[in-house]
């Protein structure tokens, strides 16, 4: 099997479900067999309802995984996202999946596209991201638009400002992730969704 870490996220509700173990495929389905499972507090989440959701079959979708870096309507993409998804992994403890969330921006990006970098707010302080990072560095970040998704491969660094004016947002540390894979899919507008209210926690 492979390790996976899984995320049940409902933000209507502002609920995340964090579950990690041990994935095969059986037939043509994917099954998990669970070693960890908790939910998360709902700090962070903005409240947003899902409008439909188009079959798979109905939408263009196209592919594209390349060693580059984020192109300019990629880096708008990002700039304007309040919301995105992270990956890490620690060999001897398996992999785990997560949300971050803020205000439209929290997520930086570097002028030459090859480097996102965001404030580690205070959370339900699990620490199990930043462990994670600090102990192996592998990572990925999932952005979500409409129709289409970023998956950023590479690796997080941890790093703790030493001064006020290098925080990001207040946060008493930040993760610096260096992009080493760009995956996009779009999808040509498969999910549509309206917004109802940011995160009352949100510096």
């Amino acid at each position: 099997g492979v390790e996976v870490g899984v995320l049940a996220f409902e933000p209507e509700q502002r609920k995340r479900h964090r579950l990690n173990g041990v994935a095969s495929v059986v037939g043509d389905s994917v099954r998990v067999r669970l070693r960890k499972t908790f939910f998360n507090c709902p700090k962070y989440i903005k409240s947003r309802k899902i409008l439909s959701v188009s079959p798979a079959s109905e939408a263009a979708v196209v592919v594209s995984r390349e060693r580059r870096r984020l192109t300019t309507d990629e880096v708008t993409m990002i700039r304007r996202s309040d919301t995105f998804f992270i990956g890490s992994a620690e060999p001897r403890s398996g992999a785990d999946a997560s949300h971050r969330g803020g205000r439209p921006g929290f997520a930086r990006v570097s002028a030459d596209g090859a480097t996102v970098r965001y404030g580690e707010y205070t959370g339900n302080g699990t620490q199990m991201t930043l462990g994670n990072l600090v102990a192996y560095g592998r990572a990925c970040l999932l952005f979500v638009d409409g129709g289409a998704t970023l998956r950023l491969g590479g690796r997080g660094f941890v790093e703790f400002p030493t001064t006020r004016d290098e925080r990001l947002d207040g946060a008493d540390c930040l993760v610096r992730f260096e992009i080493e894979e760009i995956c996009r899919v779009d999808y040509g507008g498969l999910v549509r969704f309206a917004d109802i209210d940011p995160s009352p926690y949100n510096p």
